[in-house]
């Protein structure tokens, strides 16, 4: 017979008052039966049976011993499934005394609780044959098991003995249902690299259902390979996915087979910004989305996906030059340091300098910067962390300096929480109004004044887009 994964407790707990001084629990493994569980309950009638073979060595195998009322069987069915009205569970029980029993003198009790339980589930009363051996007692499960997952086994009388076996039987004959309103519900748009899932649902529908799924057309030659699940993923999205998507489903007793109507999916455009310094601010009403990239010449800021990205909204509390916040609705999850979903913010530079992030960190939030796969030290308002710190008591607003270098991925973020942002920056040389009067002949040369990227050429100023200042 085929093992189950029906979990299956003995236990026995001693006393001293009334607390409990030592529990004892032993473990079994399930030898036969199959556990009852939707995907193997025939849809078109049958039996399914569990049984559990309890028998511990320590007594004489002769079974679970029940020899005082804190001594139980807890049985846990396997996969989610739960009990049901008119499921009957037999009990197979040991009894060792010599002794001339009456009908009632060895019961086990089922019920849904240790303690609590006023009136029981259902009470099983067993007779060996004088008074010595195995006898066996079934009953059907009422409504104060119906839906339970599990249950305890419990003596009922002053007498010890030894439960064998348990086993639970469900009775599935059903009217088989052909399918019928079948609908199409998942991503209608997906970002470049992004992961589409779509789901086929039937309003009706029982036993073993075939589904095919289709692109751009219910053709065959539309149709789409292995793609014969209830849900079709495609990992990593592309322009080339975009299209059409049709589902069928059918089933080998019935007639027809069902479409459910074509659902459209779309390739997302990610609207990304570019700034013209190295200084970005945000802006109240700027819209965030999964994987955008705010770019200025020297910085590439890319935003984490799955993060829930808020409406940029003014912040009063924001730090000096700077008004709106940047925050998501989700924590990141993290891998090896490294953030792979949630609120996260990767920044790529392609020069070694300080960036500076104006941040807003939630009190006694760890604030992560990673280099690579590293976490390293940070700069807040002038004073030094190690990695990983919890920056302030109180939500801090501030400027987080960073050491960067070249070619290299940074990645910053709070764990446990949802770090905001305003901007940032990678500061130049203020070279002051002087240098926009000096004569430097036909030779070019480039400075930075209030973060603005500046020419100046023969005695003129023009800015990056060749247009003269004056």
């Amino acid at each position: 017979m085929k093992k189950i994964k029906l979990y299956f407790l003995i236990a026995a707990a001693l006393f001293t008052g009334s607390a409990m001084a030592q529990t004892t629990v032993f473990a079994y493994t399930v030898a036969e039966g199959t556990a009852i569980g939707a995907s193997n309950i025939p849809a078109t009638g049958g039996t399914v049976t569990l049984s559990v073979n309890a028998v511990e060595t320590k007594n004489n195998n002769l079974g679970a011993k029940l020899s005082s009322d804190s001594h139980y069987v807890l049985c846990t069915l396997d996969g989610g499934a739960t009990l049901q009205t008119d499921d009957v569970i037999e009990l197979k029980i040991f009894q060792n005394s010599t002794s001339n029993p009456t009908e009632n003198t060895y019961g086990v009790t089922v019920a849904s609780a240790m303690e609590g339980v006023t009136t029981f589930d259902g009470t099983v009363y067993v007779k060996p044959a004088d008074g010595k051996g195995v006898a066996t007692g079934s009953f059907s499960v009422g409504a104060d098991l119906n839906g339970k997952s599990t249950f305890y086994v419990r003596r009922n009388s002053s007498k010890s003995m030894y439960v064998q076996t348990i086993t639970i039987s469900r009775s599935t004959a059903t009217e088989p249902i052909c399918p019928s309103g079948l609908t199409i519900t998942g991503d209608e748009q997906v970002y470049a690299g992004g992961k589409m899932t779509l789901t086929a649902t039937l309003a009706a529908g029982n036993g073993e259902i075939a589904y095919q799924w289709y692109k751009d057309g219910t053709a065959a030659e539309n149709a789409i390979a292995g793609a014969t699940n209830k849900s079709y993923v495609v990992e990593s999205f592309s322009a080339a996915d975009a299209g059409s998507y049709y589902c069928q489903a059918s089933k080998a007793d019935c007639e027809a087979t069902i479409n459910a109507e074509a659902f459209v999916v779309a390739l997302k455009e990610i609207k990304n910004i570019t700034c013209e310094t190295d200084k970005y601010v945000a802006e109240v009403g700027t819209t965030i989305e999964d994987k955008m990239t705010i770019t200025t010449p020297s910085v590439t800021l890319t935003f984490g996906e799955g993060a829930g990205w808020n409406e940029v909204v003014a912040d009063a509390s924001a730090p000096a030059g700077y008004s709106a916040l940047i925050v998501g609705s989700s924590n990141p999850t993290v891998s090896n340091n490294v953030p792979t979903a949630g609120c996260f913010y990767k920044f790529e530079v392609s020069k070694s300098a300080t960036l500076k992030v104006a941040v807003k960190v939630n009190a006694n939030k760890p604030l992560y910067v990673v280099k690579g796969t590293e976490s390293i030290g940070y700069t807040l308002a002038g004073v030094e962390y190690a990695a990983g710190s919890s920056v302030s008591e109180t939500t801090y607003y501030g400027i987080l300096s960073i050491e960067v270098d070249a070619e290299t991925p940074y990645y910053v973020y709070c764990t446990g929480s949802k770090l905001g942002i305003y901007g940032f920056e990678i500061p130049g040389e203020d070279i002051g109004s002087a240098v926009e009067e000096a004569e430097v002949g036909a030779q070019a040369v480039k400075v930075m004044r209030d973060g603005q990227l500046l020419i100046i050429r023969d005695g003129k100023t023009y800015t990056a887009q060749g247009v003269e200042l004056r």
